[in-house]
C-alpha cells in the first residue's frame, strides 16, 4: 500500500504533478504528447492510482485540474481516467526554461546552453529555483502568486485536488514551502504533494517517485541518464514541513 507521511494538522491535500514528454513542433496550444510520454503515463497509472485511493479514503473526493494547453489535460485524463478535469488558467505556463536568458550568446535560451553542459531537466531546474535571477525578465512573483492561489483556493469543497502541469513552477512553490533541495525539479509524471491545515496554509510538501519514471532514458545529446536522483525503491522523498 502506498502511505504518503501526511502532517498532522493537514486538512485538504493537492497532488502537482509534471505532465509527461511533449512533441516539440506546435503551438503550446495545439502539442500534445509524444508516444514515450502516453507509454509513461501508462507506466505509472497504478501507482497514481494507489495513491489517490489512498487519500480519497481520508480527505474525500478528488477534483481533477490542468492548465490550458492539451499536454496536460491529456496527462492528467492518461493517468487518472477522470473526465471531469478543469482547466485553470493558475497553472498555464508564465516562466520557462526557454524563454530564460543564455549565460553563453551563442546559445538562444537557458535551456539550451544548459544541454550542451549535459545538464540534466532536474538539474536545470535545480539551478533556477536556487537563483531566479537566471529567469531573466520572467514574471516570476506572479507566477508563484498563481500556485500558491491555486493550491489554496482551487474547488473549495474539495479537500483533495489532483494536477498535472508544469515545470519549473511546481518546484519554485515547492522550494519555497520546504523542499530540500536534493528534491528540486521533478521528472515527467513526477509530482509534489502539499499538505494545507485548516487555515489553507502549507504546511508540508512531499516529492512522489513513481518507479517508471527513474528507468535509464537516450536524452537528445546521446548520453544515458536518469530522470531523478531518487532510487526506485523510494517511491517518498523525505517530507518538508514548509518554512512559511
Amino acid at each position: 500500500m502506498i502511505q504518503p507521511n501526511i502532517p498532522e494538522g493537514t486538512i485538504r491535500v493537492v497532488v502537482r504533478g509534471r505532465h509527461a514528454k511533449s512533441v516539440q513542433d506546435g503551438t503550446n496550444e495545439t502539442r500534445t504528447l509524444k508516444e514515450s510520454g502516453v507509454e509513461l503515463c501508462m507506466a505509472v497509472r497504478d501507482e497514481y492510482q494507489k495513491l489517490i485511493d489512498y487519500l480519497i479514503a481520508i480527505f474525500g473526493p478528488p477534483a481533477y485540474a490542468s492548465s490550458m494547453w492539451p499536454r496536460s489535460l491529456i496527462t492528467n485524463f492518461l493517468i487518472t481516467g477522470s473526465e471531469q478535469i478543469s482547466q485553470d488558467s493558475r497553472l498555464t505556463l508564465k516562466i520557462s526554461v526557454k524563454k530564460a536568458p543564455s549565460p553563453k550568446p551563442e546559445f538562444g535560451n537557458y535551456y539550451d546552453w544548459a544541454k550542451a553542459q549535459k545538464m540534466t531537466i532536474p538539474d536545470i531546474l535545480k539551478a533556477l529555483v536556487a537563483n531566479p535571477s537566471l529567469f531573466g525578465n520572467q514574471p516570476v512573483d506572479d507566477a508563484l502568486f498563481d500556485n500558491e492561489d491555486f493550491i489554496q483556493s482551487f474547488s473549495p469543497e474539495n479537500n483533495l485536488v489532483v494536477t498535472f502541469d508544469h515545470e519549473p513552477v511546481i518546484s519554485y512553490t515547492a522550494a519555497k514551502y520546504g523542499a530540500s533541495e536534493d528534491d528540486i525539479g521533478l521528472g515527467e509524471c513526477q509530482a509534489f504533494i502539499f499538505y494545507l491545515n485548516a487555515k489553507r496554509k502549507i504546511i508540508g510538501v512531499e516529492k512522489f517517485v513513481p518507479a517508471a519514471t527513474v528507468k535509464e532514458k537516450v536524452i537528445p545529446a546521446g548520453q544515458k541518464t536518469s530522470t531523478t536522483d531518487e532510487p526506485e525503491s523510494d517511491i517518498f522523498a523525505s517530507p518538508a514541513n514548509a518554512k512559511h
